[in-house]
């Protein structure tokens, strides 16, 4: 039996041949296999037109009693019912994007039948063959379905088109400000603007991590009142589902007022007779409508450091630079910004300050030893003098800001330090009752432990070295005299002897090896004035006895 289609068009038939090959006379009997309600009809041509669908067989018979034939094989007949599922898509987002989880559903409507479901994606056969289709999105397509059950096919569903979008989208986060009052907070804005049905995902960074703070703001709005670099993300899905992110938004950096510190800068640091000198004050975030107030250190006894007090013409803040005209002696200054009404203040700044070298009538202070380079390892004192309890402070690269408890020893209004080479700096006196000395600025000189010639450490290195090079130089002209010496027939052995007598001294370490050796002064060159040993008189220059009685008396000279 055969049978083309195997499929019956909606409304349709289909045609069903049965023939039998050896003999003739037969007469062809259809079977379908139906347990309800079996089917068998008889043709003599063997052409059969069926219209349900079914498990159909036949057989010839001839004869009577009818002798019948195997039975054929079977064929299978499906029938195609007047129905078309609908495709439908959960969630049903306008615009998906490449990585998203997503499910189709295929809606078959009447029929009464159990149905099992075939999808094609592109026109190509595709599994599963349950009534949903999930799917992670990752190309854009054109899915369809039908339902099947009971022999029977329903229509195939109209296309359905999925467009995936490849770029993942990114959060933006925005904020109209971002330094928070004292006592208030600053709101934050996030939003995806591709696509819906997103929830914002708050972070808060901390060194390499992200820590999750608020989740699932549904207004995208988050009010802080801690400073910190905050960001966030978009995210849709779940309930059973992995959640879809965006792309984390860019970070912002959100600052509390209070704990800002500007940075105080002065022009010039020493003082000039006569010159005005600039404050300036830079804090972060300049077009963020800052004031700034500008104020005096002050010593005070009864506070660790100063007292600040406020500058004429300051009270209500003033550009980021300010002047001051004629200053005469040492002084202190701080600086702060501030905005808004109240105003809201950052941090002072740290102390900077404007260094005189002259005496102040009421303080001054002296160093000793009074020279402008000290050396390592020394001890200098440093005192204060006036009618009143002072402190030594100083500034230095290394430690900045300081006073003598620290690095030194205080004993009335004396200080003493043990020098080294991070105590380079500017020291001067403050007292108590808000009095600032003139300054000095110590260096420290780390080449040598006492004040003698810079060239003095180079000499101690390099007096070895042309030593070794000198001996160097003899031994070679030992052995190149003594070749030679035994070449021309070995002259007298009392000559022979005399030579490794000079040179067995020269390898002990003979002390008259040695006389002199000066560092030039001007050039900074190394040159041997004297090299004398009473057995070679005949092979070297006499030295010049003014340069003998030179070396006697010059400080950089140094004698063996």
């Amino acid at each position: 039996m055969t049978a083309s289609p195997t499929i019956i068009p909606a409304g349709g038939s289909v045609t069903l041949r049965c023939s039998v090959d050896m003999g003739d006379g037969w007469r062809i009997y259809l079977f379908r296999q139906d347990p309800d309600q079996p089917v068998e009809i008889n043709e003599p041509d063997g052409v059969f037109i069926v219209s349900d669908g079914g498990v159909y067989t036949c057989r010839g018979g001839r004869g009577d009693p009818v002798f019948y034939t195997e039975t054929s094989r079977v064929v299978t007949i499906h029938e195609t019912v007047n129905i078309k599922p609908t495709i439908t898509r959960k969630p049903n987002w306008p615009q998906i994007f490449r990585g998203e989880r997503i499910s189709l559903r295929c809606e078959i409507r009447g029929g009464g039948t159990q149905w099992t479901y075939e999808w094609k994606k592109n026109k190509i056969n595709s599994p599963p063959f349950d009534e949903y289709m999930n799917i992670s999105a990752g190309y854009s397509g054109r899915f369809s379905c039908r339902g099947k059950g009971n022999y029977q096919f329903t229509q195939w569903s109209d296309d359905f088109s999925l467009a995936v979008t490849s770029n993942k989208p990114r959060a933006s986060l925005t904020v109209k400000d971002t330094i928070i009052p004292v006592g208030g907070s600053v709101a934050l804005t996030c939003s995806v603007d591709i696509g819906e049905s997103w929830k914002i995902y708050w972070f808060r960074h901390s060194h390499r991590t992200a820590r999750d703070i608020i989740n699932n703001k549904p207004d995208g709005v988050l009010r802080v009142s801690d400073g910190g670099v905050y960001s966030c993300r978009g995210g849709r899905g779940g309930r059973g589902d992995p959640v879809f992110y965006t792309e984390y938004s860019t970070k912002v950096t959100i600052h509390e007022t209070g704990k800002l510190v500007p940075v105080l800068s002065v022009s010039p640091s020493w003082l000039n007779p006569g010159a005005s000198v600039t404050l300036s004050c830079e804090v972060k975030y300049q077009d963020a409508g800052w004031r700034f107030f500008w104020y005096k250190a002050v010593p005070d006894s009864s506070v660790r450091y100063y007292r600040f007090e406020l500058l004429p013409n300051s009270t209500n803040g003033t550009e980021q630079n300010y002047i001051i005209n004629g200053p005469t002696h040492t002084a202190g200054f701080v600086c702060r910004a501030g905005r808004g009404e109240p105003v809201n203040y950052t941090e002072y700044s740290e102390p900077k300050f404007v260094w005189s070298a002259d005496p102040h009538p009421a303080a001054s202070l002296s160093v000793n030893p009074d020279r402008v380079q000290h050396f390592r390892s020394e001890s200098v004192s440093l005192s204060c003098e006036g009618n009143s309890t002072w402190r030594v402070m100083r500034f230095t690269e290394t430690d900045s800001l300081s006073d003598c408890s620290i690095w030194g020893k205080m004993n009335g209004s004396t200080s003493t330090i043990n020098i080294n080479q991070s105590d380079s700096g500017v020291y001067w006196c403050e007292s108590g009752s808000g009095e600032f000395s003139n300054a000095v600025n110590i260096t420290v000189h780390v080449t040598a432990s006492s004040p003698v010639s810079s060239s003095f450490p180079v000499m101690l290195i390099i007096r070895p070295v042309v030593g070794i090079v000198v001996m160097t130089l003899l031994f070679l002209l030992w052995r190149f005299r003594r070749s030679r010496d035994l070449s021309s027939n070995r002259l007298n052995q009392a000559e022979t002897q005399n030579d490794g007598s000079v040179y067995s001294s020269l390898l002990h370490g003979d002390s008259s090896l040695y006389e002199t050796i000066q560092l030039g002064r001007a050039s900074g060159n190394v040159s041997a004035e004297m090299i004398h040993h009473p057995a070679e008189d005949s092979d070297y220059d006499d030295v010049d006895q003014e340069k003998q009685n030179s070396a006697a008396t010059d400080p950089a000279v140094s004698t063996e």
